[in-house]
């Protein structure tokens, strides 16, 4: 009752960067995130699938953890994890009435609501440590109340949300690196040169020591099967790690990447466990729509949350490398505001059949024109400029499935946002990533919220 009223029934006062609003909150709560171990993650892509390592290595190591991500895609309750699980709904009822009793001098938004819940929730379930993931940036993010975080990490920069965050690389780097806290370590992830720079700069003028993956931390003999993504990771530290093999369950060459970034961090912080809990922890870290291949009413299905081109270049080549079975029809739905038609080309390069579908849980204002896609794969065939199939316009996601459904051969791939990999799911009741996982669908999400 309290969680639907909270977050489901209050007022929304939009999207509107700044931490004014968020720290008057935590203050008011007595600021549970001071009684935490914090680690802080931004990035354009892969921040989520580092937290998720980070989290998961820790609670093998040991810790009690709390675990904010987002988006969601079935259920908000995925955005708070207590020791890997779904907080116990009484505790998340105590929690939500504990913050619709605090009175806002000015309404807060929909993600600064989410994240002082998340902070008191972990603190009431007796967390020791936090992985925070920032939703929008970082400089203005809600998650950067946080005053002292253990150590933070940038896992890449990329072209996305350019309106709210900058036209360049170094202009979105520069809002990223703003979770950088005075002498706390930070670890950057594979990214452009001037990217990197921007976040030197800034970290050497709060006087943190930075690492980055590549030269001071490495991953080599890489290998993506059908199983999971084997890999050995070197530390740059002598006496730390050393050496250790894991094999990621979420599958990938960026996911290596992604959980040698939550090491390093670990490292840096001197939190790293031993080798038992290290590979353990890579290998049942897990989030929803991370390459997720299952298999439902017959048929093979791949969901995954690659929403800009960086991501689906990464879900496109860990399909070829994990030996997915041709032939590959693809369900894409993207938002309006993103970059779809670079996505698109991509996919016409390698499918052998594309159905465009609407995302019916889209907010009106980000919903895409998948008419207008069809027109742009049809004049792409016309103009010689490139081979791949014809596309077919949906309905909705559902009709979308069925359509894939004539054909029992091959893989379904299903991508484009968190939009489409919520409706996908919703519609082919899969377990998601674990295999005793209940399906929830819960609550809808927000649509106030800049989603992928």
């Amino acid at each position: 009752m309290y969680l639907e009223k909270l977050f489901g029934g209050r007022p929304i006062a939009g999207v509107e960067l700044g931490l004014e609003r968020i720290d008057d909150l935590l203050d008011a709560l007595g600021r549970p995130d001071a009684n935490l171990d914090v680690f802080h993650l931004a990035g354009t892509n892969g921040k989520g699938s580092t937290a998720a390592f980070l989290e998961s290595v820790l609670r093998h190591g040991g810790s009690r953890t709390g675990l904010y991500t987002s988006p969601h895609v079935r259920s908000i309750r995925e955005r708070f994890l207590v020791c890997g699980e779904e907080a116990p709904g009484e505790l998340m009822e105590a929690t939500a009435a504990r913050l619709l009793s605090v009175p806002e001098s000015e309404p807060c938004t929909w993600f600064e609501i989410a994240t002082a819940f998340a902070f008191a929730l972990f603190e009431a379930a007796g967390a020791d440590t936090a992985v925070m993931e920032t939703g929008l940036g970082g400089r203005l993010d809600a998650t950067n109340a946080v005053r002292d975080p253990l150590g933070v990490a940038i896992t890449t920069i990329g072209l996305d949300h350019m309106a709210m965050l900058g036209d360049t690389i170094a202009e979105i780097a520069a809002e990223k690196a703003g979770i950088i806290k005075p002498g706390r370590p930070v670890c950057i992830g594979r990214m452009d040169g001037s990217a990197e720079a921007v976040i030197r700069t800034t970290a050497a003028a709060r006087g943190a020591p930075v690492r980055v993956l590549g030269s001071d931390a490495g991953v080599t003999d890489c290998r993506v099967t059908p199983e999971g993504t084997h890999f050995v990771y070197r530390s740059g530290i002598s006496g730390a790690a050393g050496e250790v093999s894991p094999v990621s369950g979420m599958n990938g060459r960026h996911q290596a990447d992604n959980a040698a970034v939550a090491l390093m961090l670990l490292e840096a912080a001197e939190r790293f466990p031993d080798e038992a809990a290290v590979v353990r922890g890579i290998a049942e870290a897990r989030l929803p729509a991370r390459f997720d291949s299952f298999s439902a009413l017959g048929h093979r299905w791949i969901v995954d949350l690659a929403h800009n081109p960086q991501a689906f270049r990464s879900f496109l080549r860990t399909m070829g490398e994990a030996g997915v079975p041709r032939p590959w029809t693809f369900i894409v739905g993207f938002l309006g505001d993103k970059s779809w038609a670079e996505m698109l080309e991509l996919v016409a390069e390698v499918a052998d059949g594309i159905i465009l579908t609407p995302l019916c849980s889209a907010p009106f204002s980000r919903q895409w024109d998948a008419d207008a896609a069809l027109a742009v794969l049809n004049r792409r065939r016309r103009s010689g400029s490139g081979r791949g199939p014809t596309g077919t316009v949906a309905g909705s996601m559902g009709e979308a499935i069925y359509l894939a459904l004539r054909s029992r051969e091959g893989v379904t791939a299903i991508a484009g946002s968190a939009h489409a990999a919520g409706e996908a799911f919703e519609v082919l009741d899969s377990p998601g990533p674990s295999d005793t996982q209940e399906t929830n669908i819960g609550m809808r999400r927000s649509d106030d919220e800049i989603r992928s």
